[in-house]
């Protein structure tokens, strides 16, 4: 069963520390450890809409080739 009390609780408190895109990945991880039924809790307590908690799981991979060692460099394509 989902806590919708804790969830309530949780997102206002750490929403203003936030952008977007880390509220997302937050809130993407939150519905994860809910299992069934995460993404529909998570998004009616945290104001996003399903769907933008869903593209987190698929930009979630951009976030894991962005965190790379110190020194690393990374090219794409048309950069000098």
């Amino acid at each position: 069963m989902i806590d919708q009390a804790t969830l309530k609780a949780k997102f206002p408190e750490i929403r203003p520390l936030l952008n977007e895109r880390q509220l997302r990945l937050v809130s993407l991880a939150e519905a994860k450890f809910l299992g069934h039924g995460g993404i529909k809790s998570v998004s009616e307590v945290c104001g996003l809409s399903r769907r933008s908690i869903e593209w987190a799981k698929v930009g979630k991979g951009l976030v894991r080739a962005s965190i790379m060692p110190r020194g690393a460099w990374l090219q794409r394509c048309g950069v000098v």
